[in-house]
């Protein structure tokens, strides 16, 4: 992990930028690259995503869910649109699933989304750094069968 250039905080984005440093100092790296947290709050990590103004990047996503086909992702935005989706290792049968991987901004619409639904569990790890879920998990109801979904995120780059 290496980053270059000045980093700049936006005043109104202070306290948000100083909860994530306090989380920082008590987290550990879920796999010794990137340094994630739990215990934010999904309006705290959108305003740290937002506030890089990442409009071009590639990620690798994984849905996990009972939604048909299941496996990694690479999905390119450009200017704020999902530009391409391609499974990463293995073929798809059917490349309509490939649609239903999303995107940052739309791991973050799902999440804000089971919170308006008051979801039993949402269970979120976030990348400190930029602030997008790297690993969540959200089951509106535990009584109910077959509704939960997971999301797990890896290689992001920046364009």
């Amino acid at each position: 992990l290496h980053q270059t250039g000045k980093t700049v905080v936006n005043p109104s984005r202070f306290s948000a930028f100083a909860l994530l440093l306090g989380v920082l100092c008590v987290s550990a790296c879920s796999d010794g690259l990137r340094p994630v947290a739990r215990g934010l709050e999904i309006e705290q990590a959108r305003l740290l995503w937002e506030s890089h103004d990442v409009e071009d990047y590639s990620v690798e996503v994984i849905r996990q869910c009972f939604c048909g086909w299941v496996g990694w992702v690479d999905i390119t935005v450009r200017d704020g649109e999902v530009v391409s989706r391609k499974p990463v290792d293995r073929t798809v049968e059917d490349p309509q699933w490939l649609e239903y991987t999303p995107d940052i901004d739309t791991l973050f619409e799902i999440l804000l989304d089971a919170q308006k639904q008051r979801a039993e569990i949402i269970d979120v790890e976030w990348d400190l750094i930029y602030g997008f879920p790297v690993r969540a998990y959200v089951d509106i109801s535990t009584q109910m069968a077959d509704e939960e979904q997971g999301f797990e995120v890896r290689n992001f780059r920046k364009q």
